[in-house]
């Protein structure tokens, strides 16, 4: 079974927040940490955030259908369909957070899982870089090693790996073969598969 490192966007649109000052002050104090996305776009008091569509570094105008993925900060945006797509599969329900875009009717769903699952061997597993820090920034895994014992057909369809030691998760989302060939069969748009082997 092969293990892939899913993103969205493939046309090039992804969503970005414009919130307050305030708001994007804490997010980047915290971390990019599923909760504290979660923290910060489910309390009252950062009403005055959305979500807006950006396209070649512009704001997109108007109405727009967009696809099944899209990119935001460290995670995507899955449309209704989608999602309910990988929770047949077996993603929890509850690792999502309906959103709304702004010109986009449809509501979507921000893939934030409040834990995420230790099978990578970080002694093994190559990323395109490390920043040393406390904790250390692992940047886009290139190719993934499993932990001794771990199956990859027990693997979920879709997770986010912890880091040892430390509460935040890494940025990437990985998908099985199980999942992606859903997507694909489908014929769900936006989400690029990047092989991890």
């Amino acid at each position: 079974m092969n293990i892939f490192a899913m993103s969205g966007s493939s046309s090039g649109i992804s969503a970005v927040i414009e919130a307050p000052e305030v708001t994007r002050m804490h997010m980047r104090r915290n971390g990019a940490h599923p909760a504290t996305f979660r923290q910060v776009l489910s309390d009252p008091a950062n009403d005055g955030y959305r979500l807006r569509l950006v396209e070649d570094g512009d704001f997109v105008q108007g109405d727009c259908v967009c696809e099944d993925a899209l990119s935001w900060e460290t995670t995507v945006a899955l449309s209704s369909r989608a999602k309910a797509l990988t929770v047949a599969l077996g993603v929890d329900e509850g690792a999502f957070l309906a959103c709304r875009i702004e010109g986009v009717e449809e509501t979507y769903h921000l893939y934030l899982p409040v834990n995420g699952i230790d099978v990578i061997n970080f002694g093994t597993t190559r990323f395109n870089m490390v920043i040393p820090a406390d904790p250390p920034i692992y940047h886009r895994v290139e190719q993934v090693s499993l932990k001794s014992g771990i199956a990859p057909d027990t693997l979920p369809p879709m997770f986010m790996n912890q880091m040892p030691g430390y509460q935040q998760l890494l940025t990437d989302i990985f998908v099985t073969d199980e999942c992606k060939s859903a997507w694909e069969g489908a014929g769900f748009t936006g989400a690029v598969f990047r092989p991890l082997d």
